[in-house]
């Protein structure tokens, strides 16, 4: 493993949570089941179109479940 493994379980949640299998979800993003499953590990990062297609299969919004659970860092945006 590297330094950089960091699971997902906030995306492997979301999949639980709509009853996908790797597999499915692989199939249905058009990826093989490895790349998926490189995607909830963190060794992988998903295009941004994967992470679009991603989010609407889950049905979420939320960009903060490709973050690594131990990232406590938040994006703000200061308005100009």
């Amino acid at each position: 493993m590297t330094k950089n493994y960091k699971p997902r379980s906030k995306l492997i949640k979301l999949r639980n949570e709509k009853g996908f299998t790797q597999e499915q979800m692989a199939r249905l993003l058009k990826v093989t089941r490895a790349t998926y499953a490189n995607y909830e590990t963190g060794y992988r990062a998903p295009s941004l179109k994967v992470v679009i297609e991603m989010k609407k299969i889950l049905g979420t919004t939320d960009d903060k479940i490709f973050l690594p659970d131990n990232d406590t860092k938040s994006i703000q945006i200061k308005e100009v």
